[in-house]
């Protein structure tokens, strides 16, 4: 395999992800109670109000919004995606999934009370999604935007195995050779004392 100029990240490898769902949404962590318990606490739940989820994925931070009262419409690329998306949230009546790009959706303006990307705005266009958000969010609402990195686990013998993997085939592929860096709680957060409460999504 020879080395490629390039990150891995160019866009149009955001679609890979769809020839892979079953193996994507069993490898693919989800997120934190608290960053969710953060975003609603900011922007509120309630019956009623609406969200965008751009990238969905597989719905790994779709159901919080969900169980919060939200009206979710994901928007996901990937056909086998949305195919999924729908399949496991079908019981949801207030969710729905539209098949397309975020660049190229068609959607009303000023009708969202919150849009939130997990893990995906890298894969916008964000000359055109920047001013797209800000069209369709309500006046007040909010865009949340929060991702999730691997935290490096030195010493690990698993860890130690699957970075022998990266340095032979991604690394090797591409020119970019940024790798997760550990950090501790301490110079992330500072001094703050983490609430690890798990909320309830369903109180007033």
């Amino acid at each position: 395999m020879g080395t490629q100029n390039g990150t891995g990240w160019e866009r149009h490898n955001r679609i890979l992800f769809d020839g892979m769902v079953e193996r994507y949404d069993k490898v693919r962590w989800g997120y934190p109670y608290e960053l969710y318990a953060d975003i609603l606490r900011y922007c509120g739940t309630g019956k009623g109000s609406k969200a965008l989820e751009i990238g969905a994925g597989t719905g790994k931070a779709t159901a919080p919004f969900l169980d919060a009262g939200y009206d979710v419409t994901a928007v996901e690329l990937g056909k086998n995606l949305a195919a999924f998306l729908s399949e496991k949230f079908n019981a949801n009546k207030n969710f729905r999934v539209i098949p397309s790009s975020f660049e190229e959706v068609s959607l009303d303006d000023d009708q969202f009370d919150l849009i939130y990307a997990a893990t995906s705005f890298h894969w916008v266009d964000a000359e055109v999604g920047c001013p797209k958000v800000f069209r369709l969010l309500k006046n007040g609402g909010v865009f949340a935007l929060f991702r999730c990195n691997a935290v490096p686990a030195e010493g690990n013998a698993v860890y130690e195995d699957i970075q022998k993997v990266y340095e032979a085939t991604y690394y090797r592929y591409y020119a970019s050779k940024e790798k997760p860096v550990r950090k501790s709680l301490s110079a992330v957060h500072g001094e703050k004392t983490l609430n690890l409460r798990q909320p309830d999504f369903n109180a007033e």
